[in-house]
């Protein structure tokens, strides 16, 4: 069943073949907990889910923008976000790591050639719970209401990051960190002399993570030299044994910004996190003191709530 603002009609069609954006999108959720969306003018609406699978979905979108990403909005001083992702962030699908990544640059969402480099050593199919999914450009459920985030908005994410993070030394944090892809990722530009640490609450993830990990002896040797640390745990609170970091990326949007996290920045060191409930935006806060911050929102986004393992496992079960 679809309606769109554009028509008074209701649509029952028994056989359809619908554009692939809305196919992956809606393959990508098991339950509406797990949306994570950057996309705010192709509007899901009520989207009704089974345990295993979609029971019945409702549409509302304005066809002109269903295939494309928002032109830059701004905000309530008239200054432009800074993150614009382009008509193709959401098509830099490939056959393979090095196709994904590739057309991530191609498309102009990827610019960073450091994080490129990093993305091409860690293979995205090491650590996807979909092997049909793994090089697609959308995200995918990982069960316990978690998803892995499109390889569009890691790309994003990390681009915001480097400038921030010590190339061979650095200190990184990934709050949520799933089946452990961007941790591995930021272990790789953290160098041989830095950490990044995963800290994810939900135990099966935690294991998922250093099982994938294992897969391969390039990732492997990360993990037995330290490069890569992977913590059970609230990452709300952060890890406050092994701050100050470089920089901090969260996974999941929290109703507002944790003081925990901020606090475990180091000076120049920075945070990205998607912020808010109904309406939700990647903000960039930036350490410039022991007490001063700035703070700027880069691009809205729908993701998973950022909560307590209860809540959670309460939502998935």
């Amino acid at each position: 069943l679809i309606r769109t603002k554009y028509t008074r009609y209701l649509l029952w069609l028994p056989t359809i073949s619908l554009p692939s954006t809305i196919l992956s999108c809606a393959s990508s959720y098991t339950r509406a907990t797990d949306s994570e969306f950057n996309h705010p003018q192709s509007k899901i609406g009520k989207i009704k889910y089974f345990h295993d699978g979609i029971s019945s979905i409702s549409l509302s979108f304005s066809p002109k923008h269903l295939l494309q990403n928002p032109p830059v909005q701004s905000n309530k001083n008239n200054k432009k976000f800074n993150v614009q992702l382009g008509d193709m962030a959401w098509r830099s699908h490939g056959q393979n790591n090095s196709d994904m990544v590739n057309a991530l640059e191609r498309n102009k969402v990827l610019k960073s050639k450091r994080v490129k480099d990093a993305m091409l050593q860690i293979d995205r199919g090491q650590f996807a719970a979909s092997a049909s999914q793994a090089y697609r450009d959308e995200p995918h459920p990982i069960g316990f209401s978690a998803t892995m985030s499109a390889p569009h908005m890691h790309a994003v994410c990390l681009d915001a990051l480097a400038p921030a993070l010590q190339e061979n030394g650095g200190r990184a944090l990934d709050v949520g960190s799933g089946t452990g892809y961007l941790t591995a990722v930021l272990g790789v530009m953290v160098g041989p002399q830095g950490t990044s640490y995963g800290v994810e609450h939900v135990p099966a993830l935690v294991q998922y993570a250093k099982d994938r990990m294992e897969r391969a002896p390039e990732t492997k040797e990360m993990m037995r030299m330290g490069q890569v640390v992977f913590v059970q745990g609230d990452g709300r609170h952060g890890l406050r044994d092994h701050a100050p970091f470089d920089i901090i990326h969260v996974g999941a949007a929290a109703p507002m910004v944790p003081d925990h996290l901020k606090d475990q920045l180091k000076v120049g060191g920075r945070l990205i996190i998607p912020v808010g409930i109904s309406e939700q935006w990647v903000l960039q806060i930036d350490r410039i003191s022991q007490t001063e911050f700035t703070e700027r929102k880069l691009m809205g986004v729908r993701y998973v709530p950022l909560t307590d393992l209860d809540r959670q496992l309460s939502d998935y079960l």
